[in-house]
């Protein structure tokens, strides 16, 4: 079995899954000496390695979507196809693994190739069919059925369709011989449902990585910050700063007896300690 057919035409699950075994993992500094030569020079053996070493992941993806009753070799084949693309797009400067990048392409041609072959999705080709049919599915699976004239009405409003087109798909679905009653979550706590391949503006997997990583060192810095501060710190910095809604100035001066000016003078002073603490991330929040 040559490489090239390893990685994008393998015929025999044990006989693959025995090859890609013979190539070890990588350590961070060899994947970033690898990616470095790939994004700087466009060295094909080393995308070549780093694809490799990192056949085993994607046969761990593929067997999360085995329910789908799809055969493992065709999605694994097409998970192999995203991380030759993500290793030839991947950043190695932006600070993350490889694989914290190549999951969402890995993740987007599976779900793709699930989409174009799975009988019932093949209902609903158009995108505005695949968005009524997902929602379908999620009122069936989490809301107690669709069959009502309110969910009918409410499908076709949020699909921007006809309510008779949203009663005909319903319909059309519901004659097919595999349930949806499908669970919403997986006991490896992933929690995928089928409106995770719901086709969506979702932002590039390079900023989204990128994003994450940003978001992570934030907290760390927050984190870090933390045991310096006294009680009314932590509240203010938690029930206002960070909260998505903030509680009201006079709520936190009830509570620890002191005015509302004076709550607005402890946060401007932890406001300036938390710029002082992010000021070597300011460049890449300034992007954000």
């Amino acid at each position: 079995m040559t490489a090239y057919s390893l990685v994008a035409q393998p015929t025999d699950l044990t006989r693959y899954l025995e090859e890609i075994a013979r190539y070890p993992l990588l350590t961070k500094q060899q994947e970033y000496d690898l990616a470095v030569r790939v994004y700087d020079d466009h060295d094909v053996e080393a995308a070549r390695s780093l694809v490799l070493a990192n056949l085993r992941f994607v046969v761990k993806v593929a067997k999360e979507y085995s329910r789908f009753a799809l055969p493992l070799l065709d999605l694994i084949q097409e998970g192999n196809i995203g991380l030759m693309h993500a290793v030839k797009k991947f950043d190695p400067y932006r600070g993350f693994r490889l694989l914290t990048y190549a999951v969402h392409w890995i993740r987007s041609f599976m779900k793709e190739y699930i989409i174009r072959n799975w009988s019932m999705v093949k209902l609903a080709s158009a995108r505005v069919q695949k968005k009524l049919f997902f929602q379908l599915l999620h009122l069936d699976t989490h809301a107690g059925g669709a069959g009502t004239a309110e969910a009918y009405q409410s499908l076709a409003a949020t699909s921007k369709v006809e309510e008779e087109i949203a009663r005909a798909l319903a319909a059309r679905v519901r004659q097919r011989d595999l349930s949806l009653d499908l669970p919403s979550s997986r006991d490896d706590g992933d929690g995928a449902t089928l409106l995770e391949f719901l086709p969506s503006e979702q932002e590039p997997a390079d900023e989204q990585c990128g994003r994450e990583e940003l978001e992570a060192r934030v907290r760390q810095v927050v984190e870090g910050l933390r045991p310096s501060l006294n009680e009314r710190q932590r509240t203010i910095l938690d029930e206002r700063l960070m909260s998505d809604e903030p509680l009201a100035l006079a709520a936190i001066g009830d509570r620890y007896h002191i005015s509302r000016e004076r709550v607005r003078q402890i946060e401007e002073q932890l406001k300036r300690q938390l710029g002082a603490a992010l000021a070597p991330l300011a460049p890449a929040l300034a992007l954000g």
